[in-house]
């Protein structure tokens, strides 16, 4: 398992507005950081819901966690667009490595923001201020 989140993207949010539902992934790219919310269907907005609302560790309020896609994911399950994907969960010193299912889709989107080796590929996405989470 890495040691740090260093070069993951952290997942930040997941939300619905008019029927269309939304993800924003957190980057840091050239020594840049940038939030962008990012279109996803229904099912990925669940699964990003469970991964956020999952709390592995101690669950007092007041202890935020922060999720990163860890970059592993292994096949679908038979007859499905369903994967498993790592999620590295952090809170505090603590730090581990989880599964979750999610659609390939979203998948998809998580291993392109990974991938970019600039913030220039995705200067058309809606960029999120870094200290606000979209409503």
């Amino acid at each position: 398992m890495r040691d740090s989140h260093e070069g993951l993207t952290e997942i930040v949010c997941a939300c619905q507005r008019d029927g269309q539902y939304f993800g924003a992934v957190r980057i840091v790219k050239s020594g840049e950081a940038a939030t962008f919310e990012f279109g996803v269907t229904e099912s990925g907005y669940y699964a990003l819901k469970r991964i956020l609302d999952s709390r592995p560790f101690d669950s007092m309020p007041g202890i935020p966690c922060r999720f990163f896609f860890s970059g592993s994911y292994t096949g679908a399950e038979q007859g499905t667009e369903t994967l498993t994907f790592g999620v590295r969960v952090e809170q505090g010193d603590t730090a581990k490595n989880f599964e979750f299912k999610g659609p390939r889709a979203l998948l998809a989107d998580l291993l392109w923001f990974q991938g970019l080796h600039s913030l220039e590929p995705a200067s058309g996405l809606k960029r999120l201020d870094d200290h606000l989470r979209p409503v």
